[in-house]
């Protein structure tokens, strides 16, 4: 009776498989599969951005680096990022009445990307007769964006297997991250600009604002009033 009573009857157990959890599992192995591409594409990337941020405007030496051999990991962890910042997207209900939300926010997400990094190269070429792509400052923007994707891949992992406590904390902590970075930036190209475009500070600023500060706030007002 007691062995009986400990291994069961051979009653029927039923089993109920979460196919969104397994999704999700597929979901962040894909994404930091991505990582780990641009990582093998070129051992090297993420020291070397890492050296960028915190050298911006001291472009001696800048050049002989050779920044166009990274160009394959750059695209890699830019599709990363697009990828990530398209799925938060539809985690947060944008377009939810349509019926595929990743696909349309993902194009959203690319286009905007495009959109900015287009403007960029713009404005440099236009202001400041910058002609080469992987200058000091435009790095620093690639950056910029590929933490915006590290970001998303964090709150993403926090929706998917972790409380919603845990997850109110880490989304606020990485998007205020977030924030106080871009300022950061804004402010850092502001006053330190002049070694990279050789232009007054009142160029500078018109610049920042056409091409970083405007598309940003322009693309947080739609969001707004879709979700």
């Amino acid at each position: 009776m007691l062995l009986s009573d400990f291994i069961g009857q051979g009653e029927v157990v039923e089993r109920i498989h979460d196919l969104d959890k397994s999704l999700n599992f597929l979901r962040m192995l894909l994404f930091l599969s991505m990582v780990v591409a641009a990582k093998l594409l070129h051992p090297g990337i993420f020291s070397w951005l890492g050296s960028e941020t915190f050298n911006l405007g001291r472009k001696r030496g800048f050049t002989d680096k050779g920044p166009e051999e990274y160009v394959l990991s750059i695209a890699v962890l830019l599709l990363f990022s697009i990828v990530n910042v398209g799925v938060l997207m539809a985690n947060h209900g944008v377009f939810a009445d349509f019926g595929s939300p990743v696909l349309i926010n993902l194009s959203l997400s690319a286009f905007v990307i495009t959109m900015m990094l287009t403007a960029i190269n713009f404005f440099q070429l236009a202001l400041f007769g910058i002609r080469t792509v992987f200058n000091a400052h435009f790095v620093d923007f690639l950056i910029y964006i590929i933490m915006l994707g590290i970001g998303s891949y964090l709150v993403l992992l926090a929706h998917w297997f972790l409380q919603p406590s845990l997850v109110v904390v880490i989304q606020s902590v990485t998007y205020t991250g977030l924030v106080l970075v871009f300022i950061w930036r804004i402010a850092r190209l502001l006053f330190k600009g002049d070694l990279i475009f050789r232009q007054n500070m009142l160029l500078i600023f018109c610049y920042l604002c056409a091409a970083e500060i405007g598309p940003l706030l322009i693309v947080g007002k739609l969001l707004t009033n879709l979700v």
